[in-house]
């Protein structure tokens, strides 16, 4: 199983209106698509946003789903603008209903379910007590060693304005984490260096961490310690990029549970199949209903190398 912790919020398009979203929902929605067994821990707010939420987030195909109240605060959303294919978010987070975990629920939830993966989402560190409680979420590592804990950077500059020192606390999380996923432009935010490998080697990344590395037209990698497992992208025009980068992360998941193992074919499947996640996501607008189960996938990827 899966376990996705992290913002669950609305995505508030000009002429699509109200969808569902939030980075660790769309990448386990995914995963849930294609076939894998998911839970998803998230919070909202004390008010009509939130309860439309519940609403809808009750529809996915998750075999399990925890959402928290923050009681007194207004749901967590974005207004989403497209340009070209291309998207910007700007958030509004009135109480930060969307950080509300309790650490002892979610290592009951470890305790009782065969999870395979535990995926944090970034958000939360915008505040102390979100950054504190991703790093007591990581420390449930030591209980629970077989258990791959999971990090999407998904960095949102314009959340972290007000402190400094931000991608120090991104650091240490990447530290801690099994799997992490990065594009190439959170990767240069961290690393100077010219070369690939020169850039990964600054993260100091812990023994046997798989680095999910997005970058674009150039394709995606996968790299584990010395392995570097190099993708190239295949030409296609994007109508909404929206939760493209989540879908990729989804079907990587998805074949990582499937397998529970982490081998070089493994990985190798994993990246073709979360590529082509990746890519689909791109055709529709918005991510509820723009994400393929396998069956289309497949279906789609055939097409497309055509």
């Amino acid at each position: 199983m899966i376990l996705s912790i992290g913002e669950i919020l609305l995505d508030i398009f000009p002429s699509e209106g109200k969808k569902l979203g939030g980075a660790p929902l769309n990448c386990l929605y995914q995963s849930a698509l294609l076939g894998a067994k998911c839970h998803f821990v998230g919070s909202v707010g004390e008010d009509e946003n939130g309860e439309l939420i519940r609403t809808d987030a009750k529809k996915l195909p998750f075999s399990g789903l925890t959402l928290n109240t923050k009681t007194g605060a207004k749901t967590t959303y974005s207004l989403v603008e497209l340009k070209g294919g291309e998207r910007s978010f700007l958030f509004t987070h009135d109480g930060d209903s969307d950080i509300n975990f309790d650490v002892a629920q979610i290592a009951s939830i470890l305790s009782v379910s065969d999870v395979s993966i535990l995926h944090v989402g970034s958000l939360m560190l915008r505040t102390k007590e979100g950054y504190e409680t991703a790093l007591a979420i990581f420390d449930l590592k030591k209980e629970y060693p077989n258990v791959l804990f999971s990090f999407d950077a998904n960095i949102r500059a314009d959340l972290f304005a007000d402190d400094p020192n931000f991608l120090d606390k991104f650091r240490t999380i990447f530290e801690k984490a099994d799997i992490l996923k990065l594009s190439m432009d959170e990767l240069c935010l961290f690393s100077k260096e010219e070369s690939l490998k020169g850039k990964v080697a600054a993260l100091n990344l812990k023994k046997g961490t798989i680095l999910l590395l997005t970058d674009g037209s150039h394709g995606s990698y996968c790299l584990k310690d010395e392995l570097c497992i190099h993708l190239p992208a295949v030409p296609l025009r994007p109508i909404d990029t929206t939760g493209a980068g989540d879908a990729c992360l989804g079907g990587f998941f998805y074949c990582l549970d499937k397998e529970r193992k982490t081998d070089e074919e493994t990985l190798k499947e994993a990246l073709k199949v979360a590529d082509a996640c990746g890519a689909y996501a791109t055709q529709k607008v918005g991510i509820i209903g723009a994400y393929a189960d396998m069956e289309t996938l497949k279906a789609f990827d055939v097409a497309r190398r055509k």
